[in-house]
Parts: structure tokens; C-alpha cells; sequence
């Protein structure tokens, strides 16, 4: 076969290469990180990583998507940092509900959606005192003037002092439901569905990477949170002390060493706990 019968072919070829290349460079990578259950240092953790895994992707786009009642405070602050300093725009999206440390995530965003039915609020703290509630409370202004929200409806969100005409009165906290929460500018807008959020944003075609914990992480997950920790420790170490009062070594010992073993083993997982080396 003389050659050029191979040029359009070839020519063919190229140009599919070529356009096909163009194709992939256009479509925009969107990572979605779920924060969901508790908010806790596993959780702060978990979202760190995978904005630093979405960074080294060349992510364009990272989506947060909420649902919690909340959990501790350092923890929520934490995750709203990670929020601010990351890289790629980021949208937060509460999928159900975000109540509490989960109402200060959300407002990280530097857009926010809620699901049709959705709320988001009720950011009570614990113990219920002036200083605590002061400082969660300009926690919660800076955030929302941050990211151009009402800063007042996000401090009444903590201190049930505040009075807003048509939002809230005196004694009472402020949980929005999704169209109050787009009415009083808290939500750019609202939307029926995961799908409907990427229409919304105009992300239909985009190439979506969900980031998920493994096994160990899930494990890690519920070992650090408050409650589990609290138990690993006392049983541990109440183990140990009546080993310590018994003659020999038993399984007074063998109990406190596996416990506490679990305990560290969840928070290094995470990062939260080192060798010391």
C-alpha cells in the first residue's frame, strides 16, 4: 500500500488524540469529603487529609458534605481552618442536617448549599457558660463575615440572647430550615439532590472523587471520639491498677495493655498521637 493512503488514517488519528486530550483537560475534578456522625479529632483529621489529597489531584473544586449533630468544639474549629486554608474553591453542602460544630463548618464555605429539608443551627455549647458562648459566638461572626453571611444571624446561632426581628427572640437559639436559611442569606441556595448541587453549580460532566475512609480510619473514627476514648482510658487503667495489686501478672494486665494498645493504636491512625521518637 503506497503511503499515502496512510496519511488520513494517521491524520485521523491524531486529530482524535488530540481533541480527546483537550476533552479530559477541560472536565473539572471535583472532590467530595463527607463529614458525617460526630464531629472529633478523627473527623478534623480525616478532612485535612483529604483536602491535602485533592491539592496534589489539582483538584478545581472540593464539596463538604454535612450531616452531623455536632460534636466538640476544637474540633469543629479545626475543620473550619482546614476549610479557609484550603487551596481549591470550596462549597459546603449540608446534606441533612448541621447542627451545632457542624453549623460552623458550613458556614466555611465559600458557598454553601442545603438540601431541600435540610436545618442548620442550634449551636448550643457545652458547659453552657458566658466565656464559652463568647468566644464560639465571634467564632461564629468571623466566619460568616468571612465568607459574606449575615454575621448576626450566625452569632444568634450560639447565644440565645440575641433578638432578630422575624428570625428569632430573646431565649431562644436560631436553627434555620433550608429556605430561611437562603431567605436570610446563610445558603447561596438549596437543592433536592447531590445531582441537583452539581447542576446548580454547573458541574453535571465533572469528574467527581470521593474521598473515603478505610477500615482502620472508620475504626480510628470511633476509637478518638469523646465517649469511646473516655472508656478505653478508665477501663485501662483501672485494669492495670488492680494488676498492680495482685501478685504476678494476669489478666488484669493482658486487659489493661490491649485496651490502652487500642486506644493510642486509634489516635496515631490520625496523627494524634506519636512513638515520641
Amino acid at each position: 500500500m503506497s503511503r499515502r493512503y496512510w496519511i488520513f488514517p494517521v491524520f485521523i488519528l491524531v486529530v482524535l488524540i488530540f481533541t480527546s486530550g483537550i476533552s479530559l483537560a477541560a472536565t473539572e475534578l471535583v472532590y467530595r469529603i463527607p463529614i458525617r456522625g460526630e464531629i472529633n479529632p478523627g473527623m478534623a483529621s480525616f478532612v485535612n487529609q483529604g483536602i491535602s489529597e485533592a491539592e496534589d489531584d489539582g483538584a478545581d473544586l472540593i464539596i463538604f458534605e454535612i450531616d452531623t449533630y455536632g460534636g466538640l468544639v476544637d474540633s469543629g474549629i479545626k475543620v473550619r481552618d482546614s476549610i479557609f486554608q484550603a487551596g481549591p474553591e470550596t462549597v459546603t453542602y449540608v446534606a441533612s442536617r448541621a447542627w451545632s460544630a457542624g453549623a460552623l463548618i458550613a458556614l466555611a464555605g465559600e458557598k454553601m448549599a442545603i438540601l431541600e429539608g435540610g436545618s442548620i443551627g442550634a449551636a448550643e455549647t457545652r458547659p453552657n457558660e458566658e466565656k464559652y458562648i463568647s468566644a464560639l459566638r465571634k467564632e461564629f461572626r468571623a466566619t460568616a463575615e468571612e465568607r459574606g453571611r449575615d454575621p448576626l444571624i450566625a452569632e444568634a446561632m450560639v447565644d440565645s440572647d440575641i433578638s432578630i426581628e422575624g428570625v428569632t427572640r430573646e431565649g431562644k437559639l436560631v436553627t434555620l430550615t433550608a429556605r430561611e436559611a437562603v431567605t436570610h442569606n446563610i445558603a447561596n441556595f438549596s437543592t433536592k439532590s447531590w445531582e441537583g448541587l452539581l447542576k446548580e453549580l454547573d458541574l453535571t460532566g465533572a469528574r467527581v472523587v470521593e474521598v473515603k475512609p478505610t477500615p482502620l480510619e472508620k475504626m480510628a473514627g470511633i476509637v478518638t471520639s469523646p465517649t469511646v476514648s473516655g472508656i478505653l482510658l478508665t477501663v485501662g487503667f483501672l485494669a492495670l491498677i488492680s494488676e498492680a495489686l495482685m501478685p504476678g501478672f494476669g489478666i488484669g494486665g493482658t486487659v489493661g495493655l490491649l485496651v490502652l494498645g487500642v486506644f493510642f493504636a486509634g489516635h496515631m491512625i490520625y496523627g494524634l498521637a506519636s512513638w515520641g521518637l
